[in-house]
């Protein structure tokens, strides 16, 4: 598995973890992606870089997988 998202699934675990007003804002509503990251240099804490909720016409049902030009509606 990726180091980063081992990195961070572990600080998540451990409430290490630092979220900013925009992804704080945008987390209340659902679905919801979010984009995690740790500053470069430094192992904690985790921090949401930015949250949004994607768009149902660009994803697919399940959120999980952006359609191809094909697949849009």
């Amino acid at each position: 598995m990726n180091d980063m998202l081992e990195l961070i699934k572990n600080l998540v675990l451990k409430s290490e973890v630092v979220i900013s007003v925009h992804g704080y804002e945008e987390t209340e509503k659902n679905p919801v992606h979010v984009v995690w990251g740790v500053s470069k240099g430094t192992k904690t804490p985790a921090v949401i870089v930015t949250a949004y909720r994607p768009d149902p016409v660009k994803w697919t049902n399940d959120f999980r997988r952006r359609k191809n030009a094909s697949q849009k509606t």
